[in-house]
This record gives structure tokens, sequence and C-alpha cells, in this order.
């Protein structure tokens, strides 16, 4: 059994309106023999495509003709392997038969190479390479469609029409020596409306859209290098025809609302861009020139939708070269001003600022109790608090209570108390004496009592201790409290509480009392450390503008490595003429 011939043809499907693509379809005629008899009676077919003679992979799926009549063996049938299957690579087909249908195993009739037609694959003047790439007027295409010395030419134009057909423009492709263009003309009276293309002076690449009254005027322009000094910039140019607001970009929703307007200003002026909601005429951002003596900016954000601001930033306030901040709003306001000093230069709302946004804020800590404490002799503890200071600073203890006394004549009834940071040890002021002369009655008395000292502190973890020591007598203490208050910072000279000397007050030194001059010098100690204080945080504000300043110029050298060079804009428009040659 064999193949006698292979006749492979594509055949194009049209329907009645419009043409269809090419399916891949194409018809295969053959003849079988058996013994060198044609084959007459009934065959089983199996067709399949290979990407070589032999071996090789299979190219799309197999395709079966079950129970096909044949008459003297001739045999024709369709097959459709698809498009892709045909590449432009070379493709087998092979064929494998049985008969009569339905009985024995197939026969293998080998592989045929499928061949072109002669000049089916060149027409004229196109031509199509190895790779594919299609050209016209060029037997050697550079890209994938490449027209030969870039000609293209539409007698009679281009025409572009409108969904009612009523409108069009007139397309025209015109060459320079170093510019190819492409113009769009109105057809009622033949003027310019669209312009792109690559200059022919400069090669630099330009689309140009003209005003539909005055054909020489650019509504807009933009140009690649539009200064011609031979360094690439882009630039896009809106113009206006004189008078109005200038060059007007507006972006609008879909349903026709105007939410986004960028306005270039009449002469003299500078442009603005403002953002709108579609209910209201007031921007709700708004960025423009600040109309103030000496120009400057402004950056405007409302809070509703009646033009009312709610965010300002005002780059030259009142033409003072310095800059105002205003944050408005129903329930409170805020405002920076960079022209003044002091309060002026800031103003907060109540309460503005958290306890949790001041790291080093004043804070306090505090202990009570309504038991008696029975003292018997040594240093006792009443009460003890602690207090955790977020920075160094100084704490103020004060310690109240009750001392109450079981006295009997003839015997002092004596107890000191006082606050210290340390457990058994009263500092050296605060051995406070509460005394019931041996002289008096016999009886209970009670007497209160209030201590207090400061002490210096570093940050962390500090307890302070409420203490009191029986001398003689018997004596106890109630209604006892012992507040802790820190602070963080100092408006003057402070003479920390100390722990106590050896021996009792009856051993202290005995001095005059201060005298003028030496509250005059106490008063004088005490605005020098103020000063120094105020010394001391301007110093490290100083330190940290300077470390601001040195980023900042550090940023700015990093930007201007990568800004090119940057040449003034041409005065003077760009467009097409009318007889679409490129003018400067």
């Amino acid at each position: 059994m064999r193949l006698k011939y292979l006749i492979p043809a594509v055949l194009f499907a049209a329907g009645a309106a419009h043409a269809q693509p090419i399916s891949g379809l194409f018809s295969y005629q053959g003849r079988i023999t058996n013994a060198g008899t044609p084959v007459t009676g009934t065959v089983d077919v199996r067709f399949s495509l290979w990407d070589s003679s032999a071996g090789g992979a299979q190219v799309g799926s197999t395709i079966d003709k079950i129970g096909t009549s044949i008459q003297d063996g001739l045999y024709n049938t369709d097959l459709n392997f698809g498009v892709d299957a045909f590449d432009g690579t070379e493709r087998w087909l092979q064929i494998e038969v049985r008969t009569p249908s339905g009985s024995g195993s197939y026969v293998n009739l080998g592989r045929q190479q499928i061949l072109c037609t002669p000049y089916a694959i060149q027409t004229r003047g196109l031509f199509v390479d190895d790779a594919r790439n299609v050209g016209i007027g060029t037997t050697n295409p550079q890209a994938a469609l490449h027209i030969s010395n870039g000609d293209l030419r539409v007698d009679g134009g281009l025409g572009v029409y409108t969904n009612s057909g009523t409108d069009l423009l007139m397309g025209t492709i015109i060459n320079a020596s170093t510019g190819v263009y492409l113009v769009f003309r109105n057809i009622t009276n033949g003027w310019n409306t669209l312009a792109i293309g690559t200059s022919e002076y400069d090669g630099a690449g330009f689309v140009n859209m003209f005003d539909k009254v005055n054909q020489e005027t650019l509504t807009l322009d933009s140009d690649a290098d539009d200064t011609d000094n031979g360094v690439a910039e882009g630039e896009i140019t809106l113009r206006s025809r004189g008078g109005g607001s200038g060059g007007i970009v507006s972006v609008r929703n879909d349903a026709g609302d105007e939410t986004i307007s960028l306005l270039g200003g009449i002469a003299g002026n500078s442009g603005m861009l403002s953002m709108y909601h579609p209910s209201s005429p007031f921007p709700y951002i708004e960025l423009a020139e600040d109309f103030d003596a000496g120009g400057g900016g402004v950056l405007s954000i409302d809070y509703d939708n009646a033009g009312n601001a709610g965010f300002l930033v005002d780059g030259n306030y009142a033409g003072t070269s310095s800059t105002a901040l205003s944050v408005l709003g129903s329930g409170s306001s805020f405002a920076v001003f960079t022209d003044k000093t002091g309060n002026d230069a800031v103003f907060l709302a109540n309460d503005a600022v958290r306890d949790w946004e001041i790291l080093n804020e004043p804070g306090v800590a505090s202990a009570t109790s309504n038991s008696a404490v029975l003292l018997s002799g040594g240093v006792q503890t009443v009460l003890s608090r602690t207090i955790t200071a977020p920075t160094s600073g100084y704490c103020i203890v004060i310690g109240s209570c009750q001392l109450g006394a079981t006295h009997s004549t003839g015997t002092n009834s004596d107890a000191n108390v006082g606050v210290s940071d340390t457990a058994g040890a009263l500092p050296a002021n605060q051995d406070v004496l509460f005394r019931v002369a041996s002289g008096a009655a016999s009886g209970s008395y009670i007497v209160p009592a209030t201590v207090h000292g400061t002490f210096s502190v570093t940050a962390g973890s500090h307890t302070f201790y409420l203490l009191a020591q029986e001398t003689s007598g018997a004596i106890d203490v109630l209604d006892s409290q012992l507040s802790v208050l820190f602070v963080p910072t100092s408006y003057g000279t402070v003479s920390p509480t100390v722990l106590a000397r050896d021996g009792g007050d009856e051993y202290s030194p005995r001095v005059a009392p201060m005298s003028q001059a030496e509250i005059e010098a106490e008063r004088a100690q005490s605005i020098a450390a103020e000063f120094a204080r105020r010394d001391s945080e301007a110093a490290e504000l100083r330190a940290m503008m300077e470390t601001l300043r040195d980023q900042v110029h550090d940023l700015q050298q990093r930007l201007d490595e990568r800004e090119r060079p940057r040449a003034a804009p041409s005065a003077d428009p760009v467009g097409v003429a009318y007889d679409g040659t490129k003018r400067e």
C-alpha cells in the first residue's frame, strides 16, 4: 500500500458581508493503491504534522478520517492543523492508512515535505525573509515592517471621520532631509489642526495643535528640543490666544464635571492648580502665587465645599519674606508665624499637647495611710513611694502626718520627722522636732506636721520615704501622706536635700539671719543659672540646625548631580505652517 501523489492547497473562506480570516484549512488529494491496484471501498486515514522528515516533534493534533469511501484509489479530504502550525518553518505530513475501514492495523506511508507554490510567498513589491520581516520596496527588510526610503503616499489624503460621518480631516505625510511629519487639516478651509513628527531643522520630535480660528496660533506645543541648543529638553506648552486665564488644562469626571484645572495665568501672573468637588464652585485644593508684595506661593486646602480654608500655607506671609501655617476647623485651630517670636509665633488650642507627646513632662506619685504607726526608738519608715523619672531633674517630696503623744509629767515626749531618699537616715534639715515638754500635764497631745525636701534625680526609678524617730516618751504617727513631684527643669539654683550629719541639731553651727547683700547675691546666682540653662538649650538647637543644614546641603548636591542643565525656553512659538513646512 503506498501514496501515489499529494496535492495540498490553501482555501480562503469569505462571508457575504465581511471577509473572514484564514482558518488554516487546506485540501489534500492523493491516490491509494494496494500491490499496484487502486483501492476501491472504505479506508481509515490518519494525518499528523511534524517538524522533521524523521523523528522530531509533532505539531498540532492528529487528524483521523474514519470510514472514507474512495473509488479507483482517489482520495480527497480537508485538513486543518491551525494557522499557528505553519509559522514559516519546514513541515512534513505523515499519512497512515488501513483498509478496509475498521480492520487491521495502520500502515505508515511515510512523510512528505509540504512545499509552497512558486511566488506564493513573495508577491510583487512585498518581500518576506526567513525571519518573517516584511519589506515593501526592499528585499532586505530590517524590521517587522520595512517601507523602502520611508516613502508613504495616500492619494487624495487620509480620511478620518467622526461617528456621524460629517467631519473630515485630511492627513498628509511630508518628507524633509532630516524630518518627517504628519499634518491634519480641516477639510472645509484647509487650515492645519494637528501636526506630529520630527523637525527638519534639529531632528527633534514635536506635537502641535492649532487654534480652530487662527491656524498660526498654537494651543498645544510639545517639542523635545524646543530651545534648539543641542541639549535634549522635553517641553509641553499650552497657550491661549490672549486674555482670559492663559493656557488651560481641564480634567473632568465621567459626568463631565471639571474636577482639576490648571491655569497658565494672564500676563504678569503665575499659574494656578485647583481641584474641585463637582457640587461646589470653590476649589478644595489650590496651589497658586501669593498676590502679596514680593510674590511667593500659597497652598490652600478647604475643610468644606463653601470655600473655607482648613489648611493654609502662605510662603510669603503679608510680604514679610516669612511663612505662615494655619490649620483651621470647627473644633480647634492653630497657627505658626515665622515672622514673629515668643508667644506670638505659635497659637495652639487649649490642651493641644497630650502628656504622652511630651517625653519629659512633670509627673507625680503619692501614698496615703490612715493607720497608726507606733514608734519604738530607731528611724522608722512611715510611708514610701517610688517614682520613675523619664529624664534627669528634681523631685519635690512632701510628707504630712499627725504626731500623737501619750505624755507623763516629768519626762519630755520627743520625736523627729522628715522625708528622705534613703530608708533609715534623716537628712540634715529633715529631723524636724516634735516635743511635749516635761513640765506639761500628763495626757494625750496631737500635733500636725508637714515636711518637704528637694532631691536631684537621674532617669529611672527612685524611692522616697516619710521617716519618723521617737527619742523620748510614747509617740505614734497618724493620717500620713507622702507626695512626690518630678520636675525636669530648674529655672534657678537648687540646693538638694542632703543626708544628716553625725550629731543632733544642738551641734549645728549658729549663724545670723541672711543680710540684704546675701539675698541679692542669691538672686543674682539664680538668674545666672537660668541664663546658663537658656544658653545651653540654644547651643543644642544651633547644633541641631547645623546638622539639618548639612543634610539639606548633601541632598541638594545629590539632586544637582541628577538634574540636567536647563536653558531658558524659546519665546517664539514652534509650529507647522499652512504648507506643511516646519517653522521656528
